[in-house]
């Protein structure tokens, strides 16, 4: 019979071992953001803008290897206010970590508040595992 006390621990252990996988993480980082596309801008203006944000992006600490993409909807099933999708991939999490502590003060922030045509208010970070 399993005492109360081991039970306890073997419960403190798997929680941490749990909040610590993100640490030791093996696979992608990938942020996406939900989207709505300003009244006059076009999805060339999109991608082109993007293009030069990447670029930007691969001179910010840990921005090396960073890979981009905008998805537009073809078919749509109740999107609600979404007009795109833009993701962010990093290699790893040290090097999405590396890139948001450089960002504040970076070119990418200022091209980000100076950009009106398209709105990105939400996001959600995925962890990423490529299946070969």
């Amino acid at each position: 019979m399993i005492k109360t006390k081991s039970i306890v621990r073997l419960v403190l252990i798997s929680m941490l071992m749990i909040a610590a996988a993100p640490a030791y993480s093996s696979g992608e980082a990938m942020q996406i953001w939900r989207c709505e596309i300003e009244d006059g801008t076009t999805e060339k203006a999109i991608k082109d803008h993007a293009v030069k944000w990447l670029a930007a992006v691969r001179k910010i600490n840990g921005g090396k290897d960073m890979k981009a993409s905008v998805s537009f909807p073809v078919a749509v099933n109740g999107t609600g206010e979404i007009d795109m999708l833009f993701t962010m991939i990093a290699p790893n999490f040290e090097s999405w970590g590396k890139f948001w502590d450089a960002y504040g003060d970076s070119e990418v922030a200022k091209m980000d508040s100076e950009d009106g045509s398209i709105d990105c208010p939400d996001s959600v970070v995925w962890e990423t595992f490529i299946i070969k």
